[in-house]
């Protein structure tokens, strides 16, 4: 909501205040990386802020001034392991739906792969590529972080590219059935699967076990049909300070704009097939919903669908869709349910 919150009032200019910030979480109130996000856009917009301090339940923000400055070059550091792609989520929308030139150049230093928060290979190959259109993502990896250390560390490039149209996933057309298609034209989907371990798990082949598990996943849900499916892994072994893993899977339609995925984490404890098995059998059921897409991607495009107009169709409902709409409305934004379909 926070992150909704920042995003929405520095294109519309309204100031804000949330109340009861984390109320319900172990540790209340403002973490490091969402201070660091609340400063940034304070700096953007020359906003007036109260509230912006370690632990604060409450925040008043009140921009001074639109984003007029075309290209920006940042540097944030959570200093923890914090979820970058969190952090990269307002920028991406901001680029995504600003009408004028627009550059962000980012440095960021955090966690690229820890828990909640999505996957770098998530958000990199599923998120920005959902929004294409509308802007351009460039990421270079220059270092994985996995908790509990984090030290990961991204340098992206976003670019607006101004285009006014609706945001539509897939692109209706006349003779698209609403009913699932993945039973009838399995071969038009593509799958991606990218599978990735800190190197001190090479020995113990854990990014190949993740696979194995992935594709067991994928047969639970689809069965047969994952037989006329293009698959394609990939394995990888990093340098981190911490020991993790991670498992992304990615489906592309062709014939559509449709874009979908699921990702894992790793943990001590968890075997590395149950990881990949848990990506699998999400993203199997997500090509069965077809043409809903996952309720991941779903929340990351509500604040664009919010200013762009258009509609969405999602999988199944989540707290963050429904948070993702209440906080549009709140800024007067028309944003409409209709069973799992999402509308402006």
């Amino acid at each position: 909501m926070l992150r909704i919150a920042l995003f929405l009032s520095s294109i519309t200019s309204k100031p804000f205040k949330i109340t009861n910030l984390r109320s319900g979480r172990r540790k209340p109130g403002l973490k490091r990386s969402h201070l660091t996000l609340v400063n940034a856009f304070k700096e953007l917009t020359s906003a007036e802020v109260i509230g912006n301090e370690l632990g604060s339940r409450e925040l008043l923000f009140i921009p001074s001034n639109p984003i007029q400055v075309t290209e920006y070059r940042l540097t944030l550091s959570t200093g923890t392991a914090s979820s970058l792609t969190l952090l990269l989520q307002p920028f991406t929308w901001l680029a995504a739906s600003y009408k004028a030139p627009l550059r962000f150049r980012l440095r960021l230093v955090g966690g690229t792969d820890v828990p909640g928060g999505m996957s770098m290979d998530y958000y990199r190959y599923v998120v920005s590529s959902a929004l294409s259109e509308f802007m351009s993502l460039k990421l270079e990896m220059r270092s994985r972080g996995f908790f509990p250390e984090g030290g990961g560390e991204i340098s992206v490039h976003l670019e607006s590219k101004g285009i006014s149209k609706r945001l539509e996933i897939p692109e209706p057309h006349q003779d698209q059935e609403r009913s699932p298609q993945v039973l009838t034209d399995p071969g038009s989907f593509r799958v991606e699967v990218r599978s990735i371990a800190s190197e001190d798990l090479r020995s113990r082949k854990v990014a190949e076990r993740q696979v194995k598990g992935a594709l067991r996943g994928l047969e639970k849900s689809l069965g047969k049909l994952l037989d006329l499916i293009e698959v394609k892994t990939q394995v990888e072994y990093v340098k981190s300070l911490s020991t993790g893993t991670v498992i992304t899977l990615i489906s592309r339609h062709q014939t559509s704009n449709w874009i979908s995925g699921w990702d894992s984490l790793g943990r001590l404890g968890k075997p590395a097939e149950k990881v990949g098995k848990e990506a699998g059998e999400g993203l199997g059921n997500t090509l069965k919903s077809f043409p809903a897409i996952d309720e991941h991607l779903a929340d990351n495009l509500i604040p664009v669908l919010a200013l762009k107009g258009g509609r969405i169709t999602t999988r199944r409902l989540t707290g963050h869709i429904l948070s993702a709409m209440y906080v549009c409305q709140a800024f007067g934004f028309p944003v409409r349910l209709r069973g799992n379909e999402i509308s402006v």
